[in-house]
């Protein structure tokens, strides 16, 4: 070839390839502000539902502690006061104060008051968790189980140390519709509000049906909790091998 080719060969390489380098530079660039706008934004919603969720477990408690400190231990009731109060609480659907017995080391039932609307349904639907409820309330302090299909949530809380023999664990149900409405848009998001137990993790709200041996919040909790997260996002892969950011 005469030296005039090779030079107009070496014009057009030349700035393709630079043109190439620009391209995958320009894509690299984008792809990574994408996923640096994802982060920020899917951090921003998880501590906005997770404010909503603590102010309304926070608010739902108050009303329960309200009731507990009109508990006499020696009559093993509540004052009038405490009744009152549990009556005139439109979203304080029942309660039970389970009280440790010294002797046999177990609990006993002392009070157990619930609104004509949800008492046929309230004995049934404990019947099958009180003992775990009350278990790890004692150990957690605190502990929220969602009523199975249901609009309620139970909220068991230790009040006082639970090496106090005289401390108490009070079940109460509360109506959880705006807790679900925190879960109830998924847009873009999959949404859980999760409880760990001793062997799994389930979800007490979620913003998508949950299927057996899908991405859910087993796989979410399994790796959060192995990286040790306390806030922040990870970039994980669903069993699929589908890549996920969760916050």
């Amino acid at each position: 070839l005469s030296l005039r080719y090779k030079l107009l060969a070496a014009l057009t390489i030349i700035p393709m390839i630079g043109l190439s380098l620009f391209l995958l530079l320009a894509v690299n660039i984008f792809e990574k502000d994408k996923i640096a706008y994802v982060f920020d934004s899917s951090l921003s919603i998880s501590k906005n539902r997770a404010t909503r969720v603590t102010s309304e477990i926070g608010s739902d408690l108050s009303i329960a502690q309200a009731v507990v400190l009109s508990y006499r231990a020696d009559t093993k009731n509540l004052a009038e006061a405490g009744q009152y109060y549990f009556e005139r609480e439109a979203k304080f659907h029942a309660f039970q104060i389970h009280a440790l017995n010294e002797e046999t080391g177990t609990y006993e039932k002392t009070v157990d008051l619930a609104k004509d609307a949800v008492r046929p349904i309230t004995t049934t639907m404990l019947e099958s968790f009180t003992n775990d409820l009350i278990s790890e309330a004692r150990t957690k302090g605190i502990v929220v189980l969602r009523e199975p299909g249901g609009p309620h949530i139970w909220l068991g809380a230790r009040f006082g140390d639970a090496a106090d023999p005289k401390h108490v664990v009070a079940l109460s149900l509360f109506e959880a519709s705006e807790l679900a409405q925190v879960f109830s848009d998924r847009g873009p998001y999959m949404s859980f509000l999760l409880r760990n137990e001793k062997t799994k993790t389930k979800a007490v709200f979620s913003s998508v049906e949950m299927i057996e041996g899908k991405w859910g919040p087993s796989d979410v909790w399994g790796e959060l909790a192995k990286n040790k997260i306390p806030e922040g996002i990870a970039e994980l892969k669903s069993p699929q091998g589908k890549p996920y950011l969760v916050s």
